[in-house]
């Protein structure tokens, strides 16, 4: 397990979520006594690939750690309408929606956000509270310093890290120490060795600049006989990049500080999920924008349709159409 990956959302997402949106399947045609077809098992099939794509683009996991419980419960059920709505799409297209009772497929597709939210914030509550964890890992930040305060805080921001700061090691006077510092100095960085020693610290967390290097050196050499992991936090973290992450070229670490998500198969998958929601959309929306249109043509003289150029990813140009809002100037 790293130190990114919080148990909890982890079992969530590999585990616990397919089987919750299949297992409501079964229920609900148990629930209405009908037999669990090997249609049925086509059906559950097509929603795990599908649900796991779509909630994998909109990522509800985001504002869960965040705490933000609306934004989340939203996330949950605008990712299941969409999976229902290419379900529906696809079984109008392949036939496959006659071999299905409707009530248990309507009943499926009402229940299913509802169970995945029950059970998301059941374990949320049960999972917050560290007292109820195997192990509380304990942490040292060595360095007092912007980085190591928001790392600090973070920690204390999501307590289903199962992770508790000791407080911090830093070479600095106490005049220099940042005034929004809410965790103890414990010592200077050659103190730390001896402390983790005695103390059974599970984790360190080193956030010091590169010009601290023979330190920073120093401080692994005197760790290696211990059996704390030790991480480096970079200053990159520092401005709040949302996309900032480790990768590797070649073998080689590199950060990302900011990268396009449309690569490889996220392509594919965001090329193919735009084609059949904005078809979808584009027909249920089909009798508005009729009316729409009429309305366009008999406001004003001019064409309907309002072409504009614009610039896309890699900044190709394309054409972007719209309703016109504007009147026709004479050239």
């Amino acid at each position: 397990m790293t130190i990114n990956d919080i148990p909890l959302i982890s079992f969530f997402q590999r585990v616990l979520d397919p089987l919750i949106i299949m297992g409501t399947l079964y229920a609900a045609s148990m629930l209405y006594g009908e037999p669990f077809t090997g249609y049925s098992l086509v059906l559950m099939i097509l929603a795990f690939f599908i649900s796991s794509a779509v909630y994998q683009h909109i990522d509800p996991y985001r504002t869960w750690r965040s705490g933000r419980m609306l934004a989340y419960s939203r996330d949950v059920f605008g990712g299941w309408i969409v999976t229902a709505l290419i379900l529906v799409l696809l079984g109008m297209i392949s036939g496959l929606a006659y071999h299905y009772e409707e009530t248990v497929v309507f009943a499926w597709f009402v229940a299913t956000p509802f169970v995945l939210l029950a059970s998301h914030l059941a374990a949320r509550k049960v999972g917050s509270d560290p007292s109820k964890a195997s192990e509380v890992r304990s942490v040292l930040i060595v360095g007092a310093n912007d980085v190591g305060i928001k790392f600090a805080r973070t920690i204390e921001r999501y307590p289903n890290l199962f992770m508790h700061v000791r407080g911090f090691f830093d070479d600095r006077t106490e005049d220099r120490h940042p005034p929004e510092l809410r965790h103890p100095i414990l010592g200077k960085m050659g103190d730390v060795a001896a402390f983790v020693r005695e103390n059974n610290i599970k984790m360190i967390f080193i956030s010091q600049p590169i010009s601290a290097q023979p330190r920073i050196r120093k401080l692994i050499d005197e760790l290696q006989d211990t059996t704390a992991s030790v991480y480096f936090l970079p200053d990159v973290y520092i401005f709040d990049l949302m996309q900032a992450r480790f990768d590797n070229v070649g073998g080689m670490p590199v950060i990302a500080i900011c990268e396009t998500p449309f690569m490889g198969l996220n392509s594919t998958i965001k090329r193919a999920s735009d084609i059949v929601l904005a078809s979808v959309i584009m027909l249920l929306l089909a009798p508005l924008m009729l009316v729409i249109a009429a309305a366009v043509k008999m406001s004003s003289p001019g064409p309907v349709i309002f072409r504009q150029r614009r610039y896309g990813l890699y900044g190709d140009e394309i054409i972007v159409y719209k309703f016109r809002s504007m009147t026709v100037m004479p050239p």
